[in-house]
């Protein structure tokens, strides 16, 4: 119960810190105004505590699955060409590979690899593709482990604290990483206008 307050209240913390003005680049980066922005981060705080709705007798779906889903539907198919290409690929390619090594060799790399993937993702490629990939990754490793253990749980939910907690902890280190390269890129420039000057 801890650990999943303490989810959603990073992620209110998140939404407040947008509609302040903290992520500045946010909107240009995403091309989406802040208002949309905040709106999307608060209406995830308020699924994230819904109780799953059932679909199946043996299988309920979370409504937070289905924001995180529709986040990466929304920013996946405004990709064209290679990009697009490359977001369809890498979550099937890593989120297997996370999924054999956590079920198969036993060795629970998945964190490891989420996050030598991911901050990568974030700080060098463009932002809207960063989401495609990170959201698509979880999607596709939270599938899979769903199929592999399909019937030691009834219900199976889809959507389960693991995956919420996760992605709100990759939404973390999504607007941190911004924030820490925009201040960078600030520095530097200052320097090299004092140093040019």
């Amino acid at each position: 119960m801890f650990l999943e307050n303490l989810a959603w209240v990073c992620l209110l913390s998140i939404g407040i810190l947008v509609y302040t003005g903290w992520f500045s680049q946010l909107e240009r980066k995403l091309e989406v105004d802040s208002k949309r922005i905040c709106l999307s981060i608060m209406s995830m705080v308020v699924v994230f505590h819904t109780d799953p709705i059932p679909i199946m007798p043996m299988i309920h779906i979370h409504l937070f699955f289905v924001a995180i889903l529709i986040v990466h539907m929304y920013f996946s198919f405004r990709l064209e060409g290679n990009a697009l290409f490359f977001v369809r690929m890498v979550p099937i390619f890593l989120g297997g590979l996370c999924f054999y090594f956590d079920h198969f060799l036993y060795l629970d790399l998945s964190w490891k690899i989420f996050l030598f993937f991911m901050l990568p993702a974030f700080i060098f490629m463009p932002l809207q593709t960063g989401i495609s990939l990170c959201t698509g990754l979880i999607v596709m490793y939270h599938l899979l482990t769903i199929a592999f253990h399909f019937g030691a749980a009834n219900p199976m939910i889809i959507g389960d604290l693991w995956m919420r907690e996760t992605m709100i902890k990759l939404l973390d280190a999504l607007f941190i990483s911004i924030y820490i390269s925009d201040e960078a890129k600030r520095w530097i420039s200052k320097r090299v206008v004092k140093m040019t000057g």
